[in-house]
């Protein structure tokens, strides 16, 4: 029986893309992923990408140049910022091959086959590779009580946020939003940069 390999790379590099517009915000590596500290505004402001959908297939597999990343397939609920599609596979950095081998990188957030998400995604590199903004600030998992009310929930396990005074603070609790709550903030965070926006997509109904 094969050995299993797990990579852990630093989010550093991830950081160079995500975070270009807070370059003059103090950024360090640690152990745990490590990302600068924005409400839900400046996550939108920051996304290329804004939707929620159902994830129903991820593929994983390795790069010419050895990192691995997955091909998510999600069937989409509604699009806040993006062309609307009904279905997305969106490609994001980190996996688990069938040979045992998998890449992760602390902080980033994990997607589950079946689960509801809302994700804010990077605009996509050269190789098509997105990232969730911020982090585990780029995703939402959407969860229903036992009475049926919907809530939003972010983790925030591996990742440490920087301040804009340089301080560090550790994230290593859930954030809990009544789902409504949510929906409104991206709303009026997406309405918000579509009227400063040069070039900003007509808004879309939810299907």
């Amino acid at each position: 029986m094969g050995t299993s390999r797990v990579l852990v790379i630093s989010s550093g590099l991830a950081l160079g893309i995500l975070f270009s517009a807070f370059a003059a915000r103090p950024i360090v590596e640690i152990l745990a992923g490590t990302a600068v500290e924005m409400d839900l505004g400046e996550v939108v402001d920051n996304s290329g990408l804004v939707f929620e959908g159902r994830v129903v297939h991820g593929h994983s597999a390795e790069s010419p140049l050895g990192s691995i990343y997955t091909d998510w397939q999600i069937a989409v609920d509604r699009t806040w910022w993006g062309e609307d599609q009904p279905t997305r596979t969106v490609r994001l950095p980190g996996g688990v091959l069938a040979s045992g081998k998998a890449m992760m990188i602390p902080g980033m957030p994990s997607l589950v086959l079946g689960e509801d998400v809302v994700l804010m995604l990077t605009e996509p590199s050269a190789d098509g590779m997105r990232v969730p903004t911020g982090l585990a600030q780029g995703k939402y998992r959407i969860v229903a009580d036992a009475l049926g009310a919907k809530h939003a929930v972010r983790t925030g396990e591996l990742l440490t946020l920087a301040t804009s005074t340089g301080m560090f603070a550790g994230k290593d609790r859930l954030a809990v939003l009544e789902y409504a709550d949510l929906v409104a903030q991206l709303e009026a965070a997406t309405q918000a940069k579509r009227s400063t926006g040069p070039s900003a997509p007509a808004p879309i109904e939810e299907r």
